[in-house]
């Protein structure tokens, strides 16, 4: 998609050519280095957030978990599409259709630990141990990266033994570094056992109300 500027910024959305990944030299080494397998041979991404889109065309996903007890093998519900949504951003097919991932065609495993109860009420229902049970999960069914785009709350020993477990599984996780536009990374993105992310804007700037996108909100760092 030509709107993708962080694949590929060229300009649009009032942004800064070349602030981006860089990911057509990324896929260029996949491509043409010579014993460096494509990532979709060998990597399962699990996703692990409130559910994704199991019918989603664009999606390349394998089996997966529902935490919260409510039988979704990993599905969202209707309303809740952030899971989705962060599942294309990782592995979208490369397929002319939709947008692209950074990682076309990797394997996405669907891990829910959290729901919306319903439309109009979009705050998350879970527990420490619901996400606890997702991320052990994931690591004990194949995933090697574990992507989680959440955070916030007090420090949690249940969490915190499973991530040392799964890390000790060989899994690399990425945590968000949070939305608050402030000076303090949220749990468990600032946990030593995690790689914390924040947000650029197209302009290349730490992504805060003021940037060049015009979006309210700001990354922690």
């Amino acid at each position: 998609s030509d709107r993708q500027w962080a694949l590929n910024n060229v300009g649009q959305s009032a942004g800064e050519p070349g602030v981006d990944i860089n990911i057509l030299g990324g896929w260029d080494i996949l491509a043409n280095t010579p014993g460096v397998p494509s990532i979709p041979e060998g990597v399962t991404v699990a996703v692990i957030d409130e559910g994704v889109d199991l019918n989603h065309r664009d999606l390349n996903l394998v089996e997966g978990y529902d935490a919260t007890g409510q039988g979704s093998e990993g599905g969202a519900n209707p309303w809740d599409a952030h899971g989705t949504a962060c599942a294309g951003i990782i592995g979208a097919k490369k397929n002319n259709m939709g947008i692209v991932g950074v990682a076309p065609d990797v394997k996405i495993m669907p891990v829910r630990i959290a729901y919306s109860p319903e439309p109009e009420d979009r705050h998350w229902v879970t527990t420490d141990a619901q996400i606890a049970d997702g991320i052990l999960w994931a690591a004990t069914h194949g995933a090697r990266v574990l992507s989680n785009s959440y955070g916030g709350g007090r420090r949690s020993g249940i969490m915190d033994r499973a991530l040392k477990t799964a890390r000790d599984m060989g899994c690399t996780f990425v945590f968000a570094s949070g939305n608050n536009n402030d000076p303090t990374v949220s749990y468990p993105g600032r946990s030593d056992k995690v790689i914390a992310v924040g947000a650029l804007d197209p302009c290349g700037e730490r992504k805060n109300p003021d940037g060049c996108d015009g979006a309210p909100w700001g990354s922690s760092y």
